[in-house]
């Protein structure tokens, strides 16, 4: 996969759906309305630097989450690249449940990931059920994937068009309405999933979904400074491999940057926030992954 070529489109999808979202949260608002909902939305995304959970059900901070959407791509892909560098855990059909899946991060990160490895492994099926109670996240994550997927297919990026075409995605606000697929190598993942406020129920949620689904992978990961709380919601009894990743992607997304600060020109009211640049990189992640391997239903061990 050509590494520029991926980040350049990524750039440019995220940058075109967040323009297009904020035109329609915006109609009818006058500058001091956007102001306001524009403030409140990154007021409650700062959430994330302490240990509190953005109000992601709001429209408006599942627009911004595009600030942390490009780190948790590149998390995603460089995790399943270390994996699969470092096991033969990839089977032909694939299963992965991603629960927490947000703006579905987990999902462009296989296609990039699996874009590598097409013409080196037999993949033919993946099928990614994403989890979230936020439909807000779920639909700007949806509207990014068509675009994406729509500009891979143009002849200028088709080596990326068969990966897209064999990705099978359903999206749920449960894990009761998962059904299963056994004849596939099956994932779990939770990609900062967790915080104070919901380790509880990440935790039986994660249960369930291993007492169901018997995964041959599971991952998951928060930010390093709340790392304990991969302790208490860990599914298995058996202790999990920390995984140290080699970032695959760098440096600043140049087109969605250069939208909020122009946003930031056009609003009543300055906010320092929207001058940051939008970066590939997050140094904090703290990632757990376990690995029982094919062929093993797993029951024991997880027992």
């Amino acid at each position: 996969m050509n590494g520029k070529i991926a980040t350049n489109i990524l750039d440019l999808v995220i940058e075109t759906v967040s323009k297009q979202e904020f035109k329609r949260l915006a109609k009818d608002l006058n500058t001091d309305q956007i102001t306001k909902r524009v403030s409140d939305a990154l007021e409650s995304l700062e959430k994330l630097q302490g240990d509190g959970i953005p109000d992601y059900h709001d429209e408006w901070v599942a627009l911004f989450y595009h600030w942390y959407q490009p780190s948790q791509i590149n998390l995603a892909y460089s995790m399943i690249k270390s994996i699969i560098n470092s096991t033969d855990i990839l089977n032909e059909k694939l299963h992965i449940v991603d629960f927490g899946c947000g703006s579905l991060a987990m999902q462009f990160g296989v296609a990039l990931a699996v874009a590598d490895l097409i013409n080196k492994k037999p993949i033919t099926e993946i099928r990614i059920d994403s989890i979230d109670t936020s439909q807000a996240m779920i639909n700007i994550g949806r509207e990014m994937w068509e675009l994406f997927t729509k500009l891979y297919n143009q002849k200028l990026y088709n080596h990326l068009g068969p990966v897209c075409e064999i990705i099978k995605p359903n999206y749920y606000k449960d894990i009761g309405q998962v059904e299963f697929a056994q004849s596939s190598d099956r994932w779990i993942s939770a990609i900062h999933a967790v915080y104070d406020e919901n380790k509880d129920d990440v935790k039986q949620s994660l249960k369930s979904l291993r007492n169901r689904f018997y995964p041959h992978v599971c991952f998951v990961s928060t930010h390093e400074s709340k790392k304990s709380l991969l302790k208490e919601v860990w599914p298995f009894s058996s202790k999990p491999r920390k995984t140290e990743l080699s970032l695959q992607f760098n440096g600043e997304l140049t087109k969605i940057t250069e939208w909020r600060r122009n946003l930031n020109k056009t609003l009543s009211q300055s906010h320092g926030y929207l001058h940051i640049p939008v970066t590939w990189e997050r140094h904090d992640a703290e990632i757990w992954h376990f690995i029982l391997g094919r062929g093993n239903t797993g029951r024991r061990i997880y027992e």
